[in-house]
């Protein structure tokens, strides 16, 4: 790895953890018209921080864009051990987040947001016209579980937690049963 390689995956850390602690943020404090959105970044930033050894930002911008999806499968056949069937579904369900990158649909047709903050428990819905629209779904301790585990692949927890403001230190380990701050 070359240092411009360091370079670009240690700010694609960076800002996957920005992302990933105010989408944790926005989750916990039902805000959820953009909490997956951000969510849906983090996941994005630290799958392409992962593919960064062997992809250039043009080519993982060429070849996958936005698509989580992609991403992940991509990830996964670079680091076999991420995958597992709630990692998978857990891409999937942010994965269609990304129809509300842009508020068109969400402005026009509505939409269901589900948001589970523990596996197991009911989740809480909200939206803007929740008997119309597509329905979204997702579970924050699942995206806490698949964000971490990609995180311990390409990253130094202690190096990029030493610049963490204490407020943002405190929105990552918010219920959070798979913070990294305590790995």
């Amino acid at each position: 790895m070359t240092n411009t390689d360091a370079r670009v995956r240690s700010n694609l850390v960076r800002l996957s953890l920005q992302y990933y602690v105010a989408g944790r943020f926005a989750a916990l404090n039902r805000l959820h018209g953009v909490a997956p959105v951000v969510l849906h970044h983090a996941l994005e930033y630290i799958l392409k921080a992962a593919l960064a050894r062997t992809h250039t930002l043009a080519q993982l911008k060429r070849k996958h864009g936005h698509d989580l999806e992609s991403l992940w499968q991509a990830a996964v056949q670079e680091i076999s051990t991420l995958k597992t069937p709630v990692r998978d579904r857990t891409i999937a369900d942010l994965n269609k987040f990304e129809d509300l990158r842009y508020p068109d649909k969400l402005i026009t047709q509505g939409a269901s947001v589900t948001i589970g903050i523990r596996s197991g428990q009911d989740p809480v819905v909200s939206g803007s016209q929740p008997s119309s629209g597509p329905n979204y779904r997702f579970n924050l301790e699942d995206a806490d579980e698949l964000w971490a585990a990609v995180f311990q692949k390409v990253a130094n927890a202690p190096a990029f937690l030493q610049h963490l403001p204490p407020a943002a230190r405190t929105a990552l380990d918010a219920e959070n049963h798979h913070s990294i701050a305590s790995q």
